[in-house]
């Protein structure tokens, strides 16, 4: 046990860096520009749309958990939040997600090889079955597990649920068979 002037030191130390959750049923107002916003800003961190994230500061890379110390909880640096996975623990978080930098001290910038390559591009929204059926999931899957990541009561007005305190996700909104890229069934059956 810890005695004398330093004993609560650590005491609230998790606290003072974890980001402030908004209530679990606080009324969610967000507007298409909000959203415009959210999907302009997670275009610009990937390579393609479907690519991971790129790394926006430097790291030491030396294992997942350098990384895990401010992205398990979600913690709060300054005005920013860094955000947590939307899959489950991997042990080698710089083999999808690289650095959108040159991380060596004083390296000479390069430019990048050319590329004309382009992921297949999300729809903005889910198609509905019919008119007020919840609409489908408007990206692949794969990777993004954790749906209360981006669309949870922590994620960017935008994107955000308007009904958090729902846990299955996808129960009510089913992914779409051509974003995560699964064979029609006419396809299964070689016709």
């Amino acid at each position: 046990m810890r005695r004398g002037p330093n004993a609560r030191l650590y005491q609230d130390a998790l606290e003072r860096v974890t980001a402030p959750v908004p209530g679990l049923f606080e009324e969610v107002k967000q507007s298409k520009e909000d959203k415009d916003r959210v999907v302009e800003a997670r275009a610009s961190r990937r390579a393609y749309d479907g690519a991971p994230p790129t790394v926006p500061h430097a790291t030491m890379q030396m294992g997942v958990t350098d990384c895990l110390a401010c992205h398990e909880k979600g913690a709060r640096i300054g005005d920013r939040v860094a955000p947590r996975p939307s899959h489950d623990r991997h042990e080698a978080c710089s083999q999808c997600h690289v650095p959108d930098a040159d991380p060596r001290p004083e390296a000479t910038p390069t430019e990048p090889p050319a590329n004309s390559f382009v992921g297949l591009a999300s729809p903005r929204q889910g198609e509905r079955a019919w008119p007020g059926a919840p609409p489908t999931i408007p990206h692949g899957t794969l990777m993004r597990t954790h749906c209360e990541t981006c669309h949870g009561v922590t994620g960017k007005l935008g994107v955000r649920s308007t009904h958090p305190w729902r846990q299955n996700c996808t129960q009510c909104h089913g992914p779409s068979a051509v974003l995560d890229q699964q064979p029609s069934a006419s396809d299964r059956e070689g016709t």
